[in-house]
């Protein structure tokens, strides 16, 4: 039979993220309420990124995230999904599932278990150490909609180093997919390799977002305003935690002093007021000095310019003169609400440029007159990124978007084709 995405599994899963369209509906309540605590971002941000999250996961997003993981457009029409019109294919759940999940931020759980889930599949949930509480939360409020589909999903609690536990979790199941840092992935694959060696590994290991800000944009006075207040919310959202959350800014054709002092400015001042709206949570002490150490360092650079807020609620660093191509990791800085504007020659140089980086880049967040996309676009895709957005919605991934690089929901579907008689 086809894949059932328009019955339980999807139908709850919309009514969900309608729900948290709400802030005081009592599923949104039931995800955050007390969520700071435990995860140690600040609730500002929680709430923002579920406002996000809802927008990003409505129902017309669905469909499309269904009719481009299965490549069938006439999913899309009408009010429901019309899998495999006109049979020539059908779609199938890969099966149980086993999701360790991310601990950085609650919303990168949710789309780790709603995409396997959404499929159709059964689903074991590992939590993450640095956000224990949301799998459970999440089947909840999920529960509260749909017994049946709270039923297919089973939390699993247990210390990240307890490989017994992890064999055991492992058995028996079809895929696994792995959200953590690239040791972690490594780990659970070798794990893999013994508890279930038929099994799909997905893997979604460390990811590195940065921005681009056009030449056309940073020379208009309200251009550069504009993009400067986008940017600093995707820097300081949930202290820049994820992925997808912005670590430094291109800047296509800085070069002069006087140019880094106006960029300083604005970059500076759209900081400072996003930083009153989304107020720092609880950063850890060694990703903090890390910030500390890395601002000291720039005050050294030839025409730097350095900036920061009350206790380093945030900092800024301009460099206006490229110190060379190649950009490794110390150029972009830790994160934790340290943002680096950095000068690049234009398009063409970002795949030179951002060579060291490439196996890590996520997103890259994009302010650019519409005249200069196109060959921004090009370049972006030849140098790594798999994934291009308007500056200020790093981190509101669409339902449809691809997954490092994946069609959305492909991981955990199967396809067969159905071949019809010929006409005669």
């Amino acid at each position: 039979m086809p894949l059932p995405f328009a019955t339980f599994a999807l139908e709850t899963i919309a009514q969900l993220c309608e729900a948290l369209r709400h802030p005081r509906a009592p599923l949104r309540r039931l995800l955050l309420d007390g969520l700071d605590v435990s995860t140690g971002i600040e609730a500002a941000s929680l709430e923002r990124l579920t406002d996000l999250f809802a927008e990003a996961w409505s129902p017309t997003a669905l469909r499309r995230a269904i009719a481009r993981a299965i490549g069938d457009s006439n999913a899309l029409r009408g009010p429901v999904l019309r899998l495999g019109s006109p049979h020539r294919f059908l779609a199938r759940p890969a099966g149980r599932v086993a999701v360790i999940a991310p601990g950085n931020l609650p919303v990168a759980t949710w789309q780790a278990m709603l995409e396997p889930l959404g499929a159709g599949c059964e689903l074991r949930v590992k939590p993450g150490s640095g956000d224990p509480d949301t799998p459970e939360r999440l089947r909840r409020a999920l529960g509260e909609l749909s017994p049946e589909t709270a039923r297919r999903i089973e939390v699993c609690p247990f210390p990240s180093d307890d490989l017994d536990a992890l064999t055991r979790f492992l058995a028996d199941v079809d895929v696994v997919a792995v959200h953590g840092s690239d040791d972690a992935v490594r780990a659970v694959r070798a794990t893999c390799a013994r508890a279930c060696p038929d099994a799909s590994f997905v893997a979604h290991g460390h990811g590195l977002s940065l921005g681009w800000l056009g030449r056309e944009i940073w020379q208009d006075v309200s251009g550069l305003q504009l993009a400067a207040r986008a940017f600093a919310h995707d820097a300081l959202l949930a202290d820049g935690r994820g992925c997808m959350s912005l670590r430094a800014v291109l800047v296509e054709g800085l070069s002069r002093a006087d140019e880094a002092a106006k960029l300083s400015a604005a970059f500076g001042e759209a900081l400072e007021s996003c930083a009153a709206e989304l107020p720092p949570g609880r950063i850890d002490t060694a990703l903090l000095a890390s910030h500390r150490a890395a601002l000291e360092a720039v005050r050294f650079v030839p025409a730097a310019r350095v900036s920061s807020g009350p206790n380093l609620e945030w900092s800024l660093a301009v460099l206006p003169a490229a110190t060379g191509l190649a950009l490794d990791t110390t150029d972009v800085g830790p994160g934790a609400r340290h943002l680096r504007v950095l000068p690049v020659f234009g398009p063409p140089h970002l795949i030179d440029a951002l060579r060291p980086l490439a196996p890590h880049l996520s997103t890259l967040g994009v302010a650019e007159a519409a005249s200069a996309q196109d060959a921004l676009r090009s370049a972006a895709a030849l140098a790594g990124f798999r994934r291009l957005c308007p500056a200020g919605r790093m981190q509101a991934p669409p339902a449809d978007r691809a997954p490092d690089g994946r069609m959305p929901f492909a991981s955990f579907l199967s396809l067969v084709d159905v071949e019809e008689p010929p006409r005669r």
